[in-house]
């Protein structure tokens, strides 16, 4: 039985051989002359918050190269990183507790080192900051308690690093018991 030509066209590709680009620049005459960066898969539009043609393509460009390229893109993006500054990549998070720690005195001391020594910290310790990815946070945030969570946004300057709070589960504290037993009368 023969297989369709259909079938056999890989999908990524059109008619003529071409790889098609999943991204392309759209320019909206009512938004300033912005350009926008749109989805052929979703329709949807971001901003590539440009009025300059030759940016917005190189732009979309590179997006589109992030797709075709994405075993090699976190290694780009490390040696730009480490460009910028060496420590970038290989600064660990047991990196910055120990920062931290140097600049506090008094019982805020004696309070940053009982949390850092914290088992929720475990997993992300000896991973480097800028490699870590959501999931981890989370699951330092699901292993510890309401004081994890603070202590953790609090890592964010020292390590160029901020924990988005979208991102983070919102933490309820248990109802307190009352201070009175009973509801005080209304009369004599």
């Amino acid at each position: 039985m023969a297989v369709p030509i259909s079938s056999r066209i890989p999908i990524d590709l059109d008619w003529y051989g071409m790889r098609k680009e999943r991204y392309r620049v759209v320019r909206l005459g009512n938004r300033n002359g912005r350009f926008y960066c749109k989805d052929k898969l979703t329709g949807s539009r971001t901003s590539l918050k440009t009025t300059d043609r030759q940016e917005a393509e190189l732009l979309v460009q590179h997006k589109n190269q992030a797709i075709q390229n994405a075993h090699i893109n976190r290694r780009i993006g490390m040696a730009y990183l480490s460009t910028a500054d060496p420590m970038l990549t290989k600064r660990v998070w047991q990196d910055v507790m120990d920062d931290i720690v140097q600049d506090k005195q008094g019982p805020t001391l004696h309070r940053w080192k009982t949390a850092i020594k914290d088992s929720a910290f475990d997993p992300i310790r000896k991973q480097v900051v800028v490699t870590t990815a959501t999931d981890d946070f989370m699951g330092v945030l699901r292993k510890g308690t309401i004081s994890t969570n603070v202590f953790l946004r609090r890592f964010g300057p020292r390590s160029k690093l901020f924990l988005a709070s979208s991102l983070c589960p919102q933490f309820r504290r248990p109802p307190r018991p009352s201070l009175t037993t009973h509801a005080p009368s209304s009369g004599p």
